[in-house]
């Protein structure tokens, strides 16, 4: 039997972005996509260094 919880919790954008964002890892991912550079929600503008 599987049982389902829920977890909230908050943090600082700064450390989110420290432990969690990693560009570098997924940007070859997001070059496969076929949308990738011809949307503005895909392209390369929006990657954060």
């Amino acid at each position: 039997m599987y049982k389902l919880t829920h977890h909230i919790t908050s943090l600082p954008t700064s450390q989110y972005i420290q432990k969690y964002r990693n560009p570098e890892k997924f940007i070859s991912f997001c070059q496969q996509c076929e949308r990738y550079n011809r949307c503005w929600t895909s392209s390369p503008f929006r990657e954060e260094k």
